[in-house]
């Protein structure tokens, strides 16, 4: 199973321009990777992504962890849904962190 899992995502910012155009990443259990890019190239966008601050595009954009949709990990109104890359992360009233996910697959 992959750990983090993301198929198709696209983002655009509010000027049309593309965070990011079709991106698919898979990363498996035990896996390390690093994500480097230039300024702009994309990298907080989808940080935000996995993370949960920003909700992906509706399909065919999905993003998950441990086999779980990062939509089901966080409430809606936590969640940018307005299809642009924010510079700053909503305020959240759930919390909930790769490391409690990863924790409560394992068991």
């Amino acid at each position: 199973m992959d750990v983090i899992r993301i198929e198709r995502l696209t983002k655009p910012f509010r000027n049309g321009r593309k965070a990011l155009d079709s991106v698919d990443l898979h990363v498996q259990e035990g896996e390390m990777i690093a994500l480097i890019g230039a300024s702009g190239s994309g990298k907080s966008p989808l940080l935000r992504h996995i993370a949960g601050f920003t909700a992906s595009d509706p399909a065919p954009s999905h993003v998950t962890l441990l086999g779980t949709a990062v939509s089901e990990l966080f409430t809606p109104d936590t969640a940018n849904t307005d299809g642009a890359a924010e510079a700053k992360p909503p305020v959240r009233t759930q919390s909930a962190s790769f490391a409690s996910v990863a924790s409560a697959a394992s068991t």
